[in-house]
């Protein structure tokens, strides 16, 4: 890709405005980072489909929030935010390889990590990461002001990193200046989904077989607290709760055990992990720089507007 050249004559006003936004950017990059301990604790809704009680740790999330503003490169002329998978904390290494093989603008983009709890302590972990992100989303309007709409802010997320962006992209009080979002592997337990193109800025992609996209009969409670007891070590006192879910839910019995053998060298090479996005990465990111998606023979589910 080529970058398009403004037409010679005419362009004095965009000009003008081009450079009073680079005055923005620059006296906002001189302001040091911006914090959000004066704003309020954000309102996390639903989260899930699963009922039961979610905990937001605040202090966690401030101080998260806080780290992440700190990241953000302001003197860019565009925000892009990653969201990690679980026991994630940094940029996804084939994201961050696509940002920087970018043909296009890398360096006018502040690709930047929103690091959270991330652990299989959904109830905890989850909402702490939604309240996070929208802190952040706060710090970045209020840093910004006026000169936001000189910037596209974009967010991409994997996993639970997805879920969490999911969430805050369905809220316009936080989400309504966010340019676009890719969520990767993202959970049939968030509590808003995006396969029918609820909202033109999200894109999805699933792999057929990600046992963390599909549907959970019965109770989506005991599907959220099976697989936390299962990925936590949890299973001694947990196996009623999982003789029940995976009695209603056989194919997430056989592929969560399939999933032990990824790594077996028996095995290596029979069958690939479907929470696997590696190779979507690039799809994903090009996604949230440029707006034009092409749709691999995997899910995709959203507008192609």
């Amino acid at each position: 890709m080529t970058k398009r050249r403004r037409p010679a004559g005419g362009g004095g006003g965009a000009q003008a405005q081009a450079a009073s936004a680079a005055r923005g950017r620059a006296q906002a990059a001189a302001a040091g980072p911006p914090t959000i301990d004066h704003l309020p604790l954000p309102d996390v809704g639903a989260v899930s489909r699963a009922t039961g009680r979610f905990v937001v740790d605040e202090a966690r999330a401030r101080r998260d929030a806080n780290a992440a503003l700190a990241r953000i490169d302001f003197s860019k002329r565009d925000i892009m935010l990653w969201v990690p998978a679980t026991d994630g904390h940094a940029i996804d290494s084939y994201f961050q390889r696509a940002h920087d093989f970018a043909t296009t603008r890398a360096g006018d983009v502040s690709l930047s990590v929103v690091d959270y709890v991330s652990t299989w302590e959904l109830r905890q972990s989850c909402p702490t990461g939604i309240a996070t992100l929208k802190l952040v989303l706060a710090g970045i309007r209020e840093r910004l002001g006026a000169d936001l709409r000189h910037h596209d802010v974009t967010i991409g997320g994997m996993s639970q990193g997805a879920w969490i962006v999911g969430e805050v992209m369905a809220d316009p009080k936080y989400a309504d200046f966010v340019k676009r979002a890719a969520l990767m592997g993202h959970p049939w337990l968030a509590a808003h989904q995006y396969n029918s193109g609820q909202d033109r800025r999200v894109r999805v992609v699933n792999n057929p077989d990600d046992q963390v996209t599909l549907p959970v009969v019965g109770s989506a409670a005991d599907g959220l607290d099976s697989m936390a007891a299962v990925h936590m070590g949890r299973l001694s006192s947990s196996l009623a709760l999982l003789a029940r879910t995976i009695a209603k839910n056989p194919i997430h019995g056989w592929l969560l055990a399939k999933s032990y053998t990824y790594t077996w060298p028996l095995f290596k090479g029979l069958w690939q992990d479907q929470h696997n996005y590696d190779n979507d990465m690039v799809r994903g990111y090009v996604y949230l720089e440029t707006g034009a998606y092409v749709p691999s023979q995997k899910q995709f589910y959203g507008s192609l507007d």
